[in-house]
């Protein structure tokens, strides 16, 4: 009689491997795990890196936006930024 065999498995791949440790790993721990384990890891960072290095960051990143966007988008999100701010002045404002 010939052999059976158990049926072949497919290949998962990396991404879907990372996808399936994570819902494990959130059904085992929970996802306040998570913000815990991120919470720690910014905390470490921030502690390692200086003032200068954050500047720098920031001043990559603008650059980043700006050659992407231009500078009117700067100019667009500063004006929804205080006009929102202005809105919520004026709802805490008694009256």
């Amino acid at each position: 009689m010939a052999e059976e065999r158990a049926p072949e498995k497919e290949a998962m791949t990396t991404r879907e491997a990372g996808r399936r440790g994570g819902l494990r790993t959130k059904e085992r721990h929970g996802s306040e795990f998570y913000r815990q384990i991120g919470k720690r890891g910014g905390q470490t960072l921030a502690s390692r890196r200086t003032r200068e290095y954050w500047a720098e960051i920031g001043r990559l990143g603008g650059n980043t936006v700006k050659q992407k966007y231009g500078p009117e988008y700067f100019r667009e999100i500063g004006r929804r930024g205080r006009e929102a701010r202005r809105r919520r002045q004026a709802e805490q404002q008694p009256g």
